[in-house]
């Protein structure tokens, strides 16, 4: 009985044996086909790694293969709804994105010329500002001088010069020893905003380039003396610049003396007609 017993041990364990063999053999054959497999992916990978790194340069994430490819397939399903776009959306595209390129270089053309425009508006604006300054600099002593005259005082000054839309020019006057406000329709008599005025033209008339000159009717509302005065100064701006005609209308007596070189034109309505007639200095 012994020998049976270790008998039948060792055919179970020469069975046992050539099982494991067998086993060793299918799992061996496995392993080399899984080597194989294997050696082929990764040539396979090392291919697309090439191409990959050709198309675009690779892209540094945090996020597990797992999550790029379930975002994958939600940006899949999202491209799925957009199946009937046409096919030539990609040149419509192109088109639309060169037309927003010409226009972004012409945008940036007129920005440059606008700004080199506000550059010379600025550059003008300044040559104005000083030239102005420079002109009533001059001018205002000249008015001061012609008001002293009449008895009166005053200014001229330049305003809101910051913005030449809103600038503008005052003029400033008083009379008998009040203090010179701007001259407008409620602050002086009728005869006073004339003599400004008048003092304020003749002032000017340096600066200007005109060889004929006119008024009409600035003594209206003047009082005798002050008409007496305007008038002398007119004279005597035109004594002074030969080369300058001055035409002066009244309807009031002039009350002159130094009549030289100057015509005095007479226009008289008599019995429903006008008459005109040249009044000429009496000779010694």
């Amino acid at each position: 009985r012994e020998v049976d017993t270790y008998f039948n041990q060792y055919v179970d364990t020469k069975v046992q044996e050539a099982i494991s063999r067998f086993r060793r053999s299918l799992m061996e054959k496995e392993l080399k086909e899984l080597q194989r497999k294997l050696r082929e992916a990764r040539r396979e990978l090392e291919e697309l790694y090439i191409k990959a790194e050709e198309a675009q340069p690779k892209v540094e994430t945090k996020r597990t293969p797992t999550e790029v490819q379930e975002e994958l397939r939600f940006i899949n399903l999202q491209l799925s709804t957009l199946a009937d776009i046409p096919d030539d959306v990609e040149a419509i595209y192109k088109r639309y994105e060169q037309s927003l390129k010409e226009l972004e270089e012409r945008a940036q053309i007129a920005a440059e010329n606008k700004r080199r425009a506000l550059q010379e508006l600025e550059s003008r604006i300044k040559v104005w500002r000083s030239r102005l300054e420079e002109l009533v600099e001059k001018v205002n002593p000249v008015y001061q001088h012609i008001l002293e005259r009449v008895g009166g005082i005053g200014a001229i000054r330049l305003v809101n010069m910051e913005d030449p839309e809103k600038a503008g020019l005052e003029i400033l006057v008083g009379f008998r020893g009040n203090i010179p406000v701007v001259l407008d329709a409620y602050s002086q008599s009728g005869g006073e905003r004339s003599v400004a005025t008048m003092a304020f033209l003749l002032a000017l008339q340096h600066y200007l380039k005109s060889p004929i000159r006119a008024v009409d009717e600035f003594d209206v509302h003047m009082d005798p003396s002050n008409r007496e005065a305007m008038m002398n100064m007119v004279l005597s701006f035109t004594k002074e610049n030969k080369d300058v005609q001055f035409i002066v209308i009244t309807p009031s007596q002039l009350a002159v003396k130094e009549m030289q070189d100057v015509n005095i034109i007479l226009v008289q309505n008599v019995r429903g007609s006008s008459e005109v007639a040249t009044v000429e200095e009496e000779t010694a």
